[in-house]
C-alpha cells in the first residue's frame, strides 16, 4: 500500500503493513540473515532450555566480549 494517502483510515493500515514487515520479514544482516522476530523467538526459547544462574550469566559487555568475569563492581580486570 503506497501513498499519498487521503486520511488516517488509509495511512493506519499502510504504517501496520509496514512495521509488519520491518519486524517479521525483513532479513537482518547482523542476526545471520533472520527477520528480528524470528531471532527473539529463538533467544527466548534458549533462556527456557536453559535456566539461567548468577554463575553463568555474563556480567556486562567486557565478559561478553572477552569471556572473563568483570573485576568487582570497579573496572573489570582480565584474568
Amino acid at each position: 500500500m503506497r501513498g499519498p494517502w487521503r486520511d488516517l483510515e488509509q495511512v493506519q493500515p499502510a504504517i501496520f503493513q509496514w512495521v509488519t514487515w520491518y519486524d517479521e520479514e525483513r532479513l537482518h544482516r547482523a542476526l545471520d540473515y533472520v527477520p528480528p522476530a524470528e531471532y527473539e523467538r529463538g533467544f527466548r526459547r534458549s533462556l527456557e532450555e536453559e535456566p539461567q544462574t548468577a554463575r553463568n550469566m555474563p556480567v556486562g559487555l567486557y565478559e561478553t566480549r572477552f569471556g572473563s568475569p568483570a573485576g568487582g563492581f570497579g573496572r573489570p580486570t582480565r584474568p
